[in-house]
């Protein structure tokens, strides 16, 4: 009994020797370590031990967090010292060390890398020098419960990424959510530059995610993963995300429209001046000259006083006498006076940056149709002439399309008379000299001399205040105007009963807005212009950029 109780007591002292930083009992050689690392530098003491090794204080670790813990040995000097994770504080589950093995250096401090287990747990990482210094510290490993993704897009479209967000579902799949891109999820991101992959914080770990990420919401994409085990901020898991174009909606993109005209383009002179040939064959009608012509017009304007207005006009020499006032080349002084405005009017559109400006608004689509859909373009100007006054009907229904590739592509037909159009571009010529005339007929009529005419024919009778009847200069000046007005659409209507047919196509690369609208296009139009003519092909740049809808 009495050697039972000594040993006893001895086993006891033994134990609490043991209980500290620093202990003389033997290291348990058996304790686990992962990976190893050979000695280096100095000359290890190997057959000299410190008088203490102690682990500097070590605070609560995160799952897989990554901790460097450093021994100190005094006195300082070079020792070898072994690491390792002992079962005997608990179980370090999947904890690894980098190395088995280190050396102090001069003031004998020695460290090693710990990435701490992927689950709660508590556990001890020993070391030791020789057989007779060890220490121990105490390793409490804690579950935060969430992770951090960093959320890596791939993506090999066509349009400008300025930012990118990520959001995440927990305990949803991407078969979940519908649309490109989908809506953001409950967890999310604030934006980040494009050349940054945003990172998602405190995301649930060991849970189902379905991962969103998009750019404005013209791209997006998203990624299915079963869960990722918790980890600390600084040590995000990369989730690729594959981000395809939301298809361009075609239907929310109304567009301000131009298309050019190259400055060495010669189809539309030529048409143009055929077109003005047919207005001067139109203007004298059955007529021999432009006298002949300004005063058949008088009678036709006159109404029931025809008859009586035609013989006032043989009895007293009308003709002759208009063709006195109108002087030299009174016979095609009409003539004249619309050839010039005709030629300028030519020279006006060979000037116009674009050949038509105006407005494409999507016709409304089934509910969920992208892709192609209608449009009505409203001209607005042509060449610079209201588009409602330049001969061209201003309404016309477009086809468009877009590709994946972000082209868009339309196609019309605009429907014009060519006499018309070429009257058109002569007023306005005319009119840059003498605005405040309004139109062409006042215009023509100013430069006739209209006035002067009613004053000359009324003075030619008998009765000096009467040309006929009751209808005196200021009757007769009316239906010179009238007459004017009646030759000037005669001249317009010259082609009415063949109109011509312009066949556009335009194509260009988009620029593709928030909402996967069209904001803008550059691209390229051609067109055939079809008449009784030959067909003739004509182009030039094409442009538009988002309407503002009001």
């Amino acid at each position: 009994m009495r050697v039972s109780l000594f040993s006893a007591l001895m086993s006891s002292l033994m134990l609490a020797l043991s209980v500290g930083c620093v202990s003389n009992s033997s290291p348990d050689a058996s304790g686990p370590a992962s990976g190893g690392r050979r000695a280096t530098g100095g000359q290890p003491s190997h057959g000299d031990v410190p008088d203490s090794l102690t682990f500097e204080m070590v605070s609560d670790v995160s799952a897989r967090e990554q901790v460097s813990l450093r021994v100190r040995a005094a006195p300082p000097k070079v020792y070898q010292v072994r690491f390792a994770l002992p079962t005997t504080g608990g179980d370090p589950l999947d904890a690894i060390l980098d190395g088995a093995y280190g050396e102090t250096d001069g003031d004998g401090i020695a460290s090693v890398q710990l990435t701490a287990p992927s689950r709660p747990t508590m556990f001890d990482v020993r070391a030791s020098i020789g057989s007779s210094v060890t220490t121990t510290v105490a390793i409490s490993v804690k579950d935060t419960g969430f992770a951090t993704l960093l959320v890596q897009p791939l993506y090999a479209g066509f349009r400008t990424i300025t930012t990118w967000v990520a959001s995440a579902y927990p305990n949803k799949t991407c078969a979940d959510l519908v649309g490109i891109p989908p809506n953001d999820g409950p967890l999310q991101t604030l934006p980040s530059s494009s050349d940054a992959a945003p990172q998602l914080n405190q995301v649930p770990a060991s849970t189902p995610l379905a991962v969103t990420l998009r750019s404005g919401h013209f791209v997006g994409g998203c990624a299915s993963i079963e869960g990722v085990p918790p980890g600390p901020a600084t040590k995000p898991q990369v989730v690729p995300v594959t981000v395809l174009d939301r298809p361009i909606d075609l239907g929310v993109s109304p567009l301000a429209v131009s298309f050019g005209l190259p400055a060495t383009e010669t189809s539309w002179n030529e048409s143009l001046t055929a077109a003005g040939d047919d207005v001067l064959h139109a203007l004298s009608g059955t007529s021999i000259d432009d006298v002949d012509a300004l005063l058949d017009a008088m009678r036709d304007a006159s109404g029931n006083s025809l008859q009586t207005l035609e013989s006032a006009r043989q009895a007293e020499s009308w003709d002759d006498l208009v063709r006195a006032h109108w002087g030299a080349n009174a016979t095609t002084k009409l003539h004249d006076l619309v050839s010039g405005w005709l030629t300028a009017g030519r020279q006006k559109f060979s000037d116009s940056e674009h050949l038509f400006t105006g407005t494409l608004t999507p016709i409304q689509a089934p509910a969920g149709a992208l892709g192609q859909v209608g449009a009505d373009l409203t001209l607005l100007s042509v060449a610079g002439l209201d588009g409602a006054k330049s001969g061209f009907v201003d309404r016309a229904q477009v086809s468009w399309s877009a590709g994946s590739d972000n082209t868009v592509v339309l196609g019309t037909d605009l429907y014009f008379i060519q006499s018309e159009l070429a009257e058109a571009l002569a007023e306005a010529a005319g009119l840059e000299k003498s605005p405040d005339a309004g139109a062409a007929a006042p215009l023509l009529a100013q430069a006739l001399d209209c006035q002067g005419i009613g004053d000359l024919l009324a003075r030619a009778g008998a009765n000096d205040q009467l040309a006929y009847d009751a209808c005196d200069s200021a009757c007769v000046a009316s239906l010179c105007q009238s007459a004017v007005a009646a030759i000037w659409r005669r001249g317009g209507d010259a082609t009415g009963l063949s109109p011509a047919r312009l066949s556009v196509t335009a194509a260009g690369a988009a620029h593709v807005g928030d909402a996967a609208e069209v904001a803008g296009v550059i691209g390229t139009w051609i067109g055939e212009l079809h008449s009784t003519r030959p067909t003739r092909t004509t182009g030039g740049a094409f442009r538009a950029a988002e309407a503002v809808v009001k």
